[in-house]
């Protein structure tokens, strides 16, 4: 599993490099006069450009983070590694690709067209059908509330979700004895 990157190859070391280099090169752009130009700017392109140029240095320290931390994860022996001063450990996320709405939506909504003997009303049924699929050409969900369907009776709301591994992470942060000095 790899981080999202955007250079053609993100475990060739020339690509990195080279990354690096563009970095350098925002950054000196930035460092050389942005001060100034913003300063003495006499209408807003100056404070545009010095925005973009932050940007693309932003996005460009994102690839490059996304590749070291892709070969770190790769390298990592186990899931902790300590280290004189840090601690780093990777976790593994999941990325939840797709609900069925649909079928999450219906779940929600059959049991109004269900009589107390358990028998759906196809009249109703039809009608909730309709109201549904209106509802669902005007929204945009990205997300179910698992323990709000739970609460409305839908049974193992995950049934309706497709998910899978994602991508490792690395968090390196100080060890405990570094914080309390």
């Amino acid at each position: 599993m790899t981080a999202e990157y955007t250079s053609p190859d993100p475990g060739d070391p020339t690509a990195l490099e080279a990354d690096f280099r563009e970095l350098a090169r925002v950054l000196d752009r930035l460092n050389e006069d942005s001060g100034a130009r913003l300063e003495h700017a006499d209408d807003d392109l100056a404070a545009l450009e010095l925005l973009f140029d932050l940007r693309e240095a932003l996005g460009k320290l994102r690839d490059i983070t996304a590749a070291v931390e892709a070969t770190a994860a790769q390298r990592m022996r186990g899931p902790v590694t300590a280290w004189p001063g840090f601690i780093a450990e990777r976790k593994g996320g999941t990325t939840n690709h797709k609900w069925d709405d649909k079928e999450v939506a219906w779940s929600l909504l059959l049991p109004l067209a269900t009589d107390s003997n358990g028998e759906v009303d196809d009249s109703a049924a039809d009608m909730i059908a309709q109201v549904r699929d209106r509802i669902l050409d005007c929204a945009s969900i990205s997300y179910w509330r698992v323990g709000a369907l739970k609460t409305a009776g839908v049974p193992d709301p995950y049934r309706f979700r497709t998910s899978e591994k994602g991508r490792y992470t690395v968090h390196v942060k100080r060890a405990a004895e570094e914080m309390a000095v």
